[in-house]
């Protein structure tokens, strides 16, 4: 049974064909093949056995927030997608090397949510070729509490 590929077709077979092993093997796989390992973590304790795995997405969207989102199968295509799309943006094409990192992973989450990330969060000016990704995720957010700055104001 593949579970392995590239790009939006790395996870290639039906996710509920997949054992808890091949679920596991299949995000560890893609997590190595990316690069992203040291943005995901797992839990296998009570709820979450035999695992669960996560995407840290602190502070992405509230300013001194603790967050994650569940990392599954089936959602490997469209963090494939978003890591992509942020090379593409930054002129790199499909080179698996300079995906955009950690920019996809964010992306990844805010299209997950349907959310603009906090200002402080969004890529650097230099990296301004990726703001309309994020633009395009939710309506733009008003700067106060949990957004102190809008896009290019913190470095």
């Amino acid at each position: 049974m593949p579970i392995c590929g590239r790009g939006s077709e790395f996870c290639t077979v039906e996710h509920e064909d997949l054992t808890p092993l091949d679920r596991a093997l299949a995000v560890l796989r893609y997590a190595g093949f990316y690069g992203i390992g040291e943005r995901i973590w797992w839990r296998t304790d009570s709820d979450y056995a035999p695992v669960t795995f996560f995407v840290n997405c602190n502070d992405l969207f509230d300013w001194g927030c603790s967050d994650c989102e569940i990392l599954t199968p089936d959602r490997l295509p469209l963090l494939g997608r978003a890591l992509t799309d942020c090379a593409k943006a930054l002129g790199h094409g499909d080179d698996a090397e300079k995906r955009g990192w950690p920019w996809g992973i964010d992306l990844f989450v805010a299209r997950l949510r349907g959310e603009r990330p906090q200002g402080a969060a969004y890529p650097p000016k230099e990296l301004s070729a990726l703001w309309p990704l994020f633009d395009a995720c939710g309506p733009e957010r008003s700067k106060g509490h949990g957004n102190p700055y809008a896009p290019g104001e913190y470095s």
